[in-house]
């Protein structure tokens, strides 16, 4: 009798080390993962401002030519949109105007925005003080800021100062630094009227665009916000203004500076064979996969990567992975399990410096692929975790059209469709703080086996 309940207790120990061993082990947390489900970057303490949109706009001569009498020009056209949407966001604001020259004016109400759409004469200055208008950004309380100009410093009565460009983008890189956000727009807009030569000041031309688009003289809006969620809103509805307005798309270009590249609620597609795939919020993703005994490998596609509209106007593309770099990291386990199987996780296309970086695959139209190998040794499938990081690739040159916008000769009347100088001053904004440090895309992965 004794016997008979050794061997029974034996028996139903065995039972529970075939289940035991049998049992798939729950996923790790997504927070031991490394992906935060319920964070957002948006900011719950809002910086405090004033309920208004201030336009600082260059009313020097070299302006006047974008208020052609004749004709209801681009560059008008902004203007009316510009006071028109401040009505449609939330909250409202009150537009108010700023007049920019040697210096900055008091601020005028918005009526005086609608009039410099019209009115040529109020373009007299002689001079062009970008400095003073980005300078009052940081002591101004309204929540956007926008300087509204052809984009050329011209101080030609003042003492002279040969580093006032770099001291213009020193401010500007500041504001960012310093958590606000930003974006620069650039339309362009047909002209009727004088050029003035910084390369050479004595030749000032007369210059007149032609039906052709590719004539028409570029200006450009530099917007600020302390509050860095806000200004993608006064964004995405001003350039969707501009669009419902019959301005054509290929005079409005973006350089999105701070703004998320991602939709934040959104999610990619991510794909594997032989494997199922269950997604959670977030851009996080359980892959359940059973490798084959000995060597096996899998290939995992992501795609479809839910891209913001500031991202799609930068790239002007439909695939703006081409600008990133990629960098699949370990994030899980931080001690390996002795004897248990982990796949190798690389990413399918590699660059010749790095074996875990590269730079997206232009042929496969928005689609990363990674690559998952499982090597030889026995041995339980336990769970591993990864993040994917995509980042700018800020070593290359900034988007396409800011270079053909720009010119190192502006006395040239067949330059008067590009900016001076425009390329070295967009250049210098897009390699900032904020693009460097926070990666574009983070897509993380727990992988286990099957249930």
């Amino acid at each position: 009798m004794i016997k008979l309940k050794s061997l029974q207790a034996i028996l139903c120990l065995f039972i529970l080390l075939v289940i035991g061993c049998n049992q798939v082990p729950e996923p790790p947390s997504w927070e031991k993962i490394g992906c935060k489900t319920n964070s957002s970057k948006i900011a719950t303490n809002k910086p405090v401002t004033t309920n208004e949109l201030m336009v600082y706009l260059d009313t020097s001569m070299s302006m006047q030519g974008y208020v052609a009498l004749e004709h209801r020009t681009i560059f008008r056209q902004t203007l009316q949109i510009l006071d028109e949407v401040s009505s449609i966001l939330e909250p409202r604001v009150k537009t108010s105007v700023c007049y920019v020259s040697s210096g900055v004016s008091a601020a005028y109400d918005s009526t005086q925005l609608l009039s410099a759409s019209v009115n040529r004469e109020l373009y007299v200055g002689t001079e062009t003080n970008l400095n003073a208008a980005i300078e009052s950004f940081a002591t101004n309380k309204a929540r956007f800021q926008v300087l509204l100009t052809d984009g050329v410093q011209s101080l030609r009565n003042s003492s002279a100062d040969t580093t006032r460009e770099r001291t213009i983008n020193k401010r500007m890189r500041d504001l960012i630094e310093n958590g606000w956000g930003a974006c620069v727009i650039g339309i362009r807009s047909q002209f009727n009227g004088r050029i003035f030569s910084e390369v050479r000041p004595n030749v000032r031309q007369v210059y007149r665009s032609g039906e052709d688009v590719e004539s028409y003289r570029p200006f450009y809006l530099y917007i600020f916000s302390p509050d860095a969620v806000a200004l993608d809103q006064l964004v995405e509805k001003f350039i969707k203004k501009l669009l419902e307005a019959g301005i054509k798309k290929e005079l409005i270009n973006e350089l999105a500076l701070t703004s998320n590249y991602v939709k934040s609620e959104a999610l990619a597609e991510v794909n594997i064979k032989g494997g199922h795939r269950a997604n959670n919020n977030k851009m996080c993703y359980t892959l359940r996969i059973d490798p084959k005994v000995g060597t096996d490998q899998k290939t995992i596609e992501i795609k479809n990567i839910p891209w913001s509209s500031h991202a799609l106007n930068v790239a002007n593309t439909k695939d703006p992975s081409e600008m990133l770099i990629w960098e699949i990291i370990s994030t899980y386990p931080s001690k390996p399990v002795s004897g248990a199987r982990y796949p190798k996780v690389t990413l399918l296309k590699r660059d010749e410096q790095s074996t875990t970086k590269l730079e997206a695959n232009t042929e496969q139209s928005d689609s990363i692929s990674l690559n998952l190998e499982w090597s030889s040794m026995s041995g339980r499938v336990e769970w591993s975790g990864y993040k994917l990081i995509g980042r700018l690739n800020l070593e290359k040159s900034v988007p396409l059209w800011v270079k053909d916008w720009s010119t190192d000769n502006d006395a040239e009347v067949e330059n008067a469709n590009k900016t001076l100088f425009i390329k070295n001053t967009l250049s210098d904004l897009w390699n900032n703080s904020t693009l460097k440090a926070e990666p574009i895309v983070e897509i993380y992965l727990r992988i286990g086996s099957k249930e």
